[in-house]
């Protein structure tokens, strides 16, 4: 109980509530990236295509999966989807999911500030259908201290068994968009 009230955010004097985060009813496991630890002492690691940050695999291109280098939306550690020119960075979990139900999928969304102001772009997949293109635009006033998270939500329908969640960086460059804190709960 402790834990879940623990995941409630206050952002820009806003109260974001994200019940639910990975409990049990949650086919999503580590929406908040916090297994496995950081280990570098700059305070995030790199991860390459093929490995895996708990269960989450990565693809095409580098991850960063950030510890206290900057502050996380819930808990210690976020992802970077840093990306290359011309590589754009991915990650995905597949989820057991019950064909035609719906879910509400949740996330917190950010961006890089290392690389000054700027555009970040994700794209969000769940199995082949592309849910949103959500946009983060990065100013002068974020900090790593301040990185202005923003809540997403989405309602999603299940047509398989089983389910790729899929997050994109819709960027070429390695300062790209952060995610934390996802979510899946079915809704009906």
């Amino acid at each position: 109980m402790l834990m879940q009230a623990a995941k409630c955010l206050v952002l820009l004097g806003v109260a974001l509530t994200f019940a639910g985060c990975n409990d049990d009813e949650s086919p999503l496991t580590d929406g908040g990236f916090e297994t496995p630890r950081v280990k570098a002492p700059l305070g995030y690691d790199v991860y390459a295509p093929g490995q895996h940050i708990g269960p989450w695999e990565v693809h095409v291109g580098k991850v960063d999966l950030v510890g206290k280098y900057w502050k996380a939306a819930a808990g210690t550690q976020s992802l970077n989807l840093q990306g290359a020119p011309g590589v754009r960075s991915w990650i995905s979990q597949t989820l057991v999911t019950q064909t035609e139900k719906l879910y509400q999928l949740r996330l917190a969304m950010s961006g890089n500030p290392d690389n000054g102001s700027g555009m970040k772009k994700l794209e969000i997949w769940w199995g082949d259908q592309l849910v949103d293109t959500p946009e983060f635009e990065v100013t002068p006033a974020q900090t790593h201290e301040q990185m202005g998270w923003k809540a997403l939500t989405y309602k999603v329908r299940a047509k398989a068994p089983r389910t790729q969640l899929k997050l994109l960086s819709a960027v070429d460059e390695p300062w790209g968009p952060v995610v934390d804190l996802i979510s899946v709960k079915a809704i009906d």
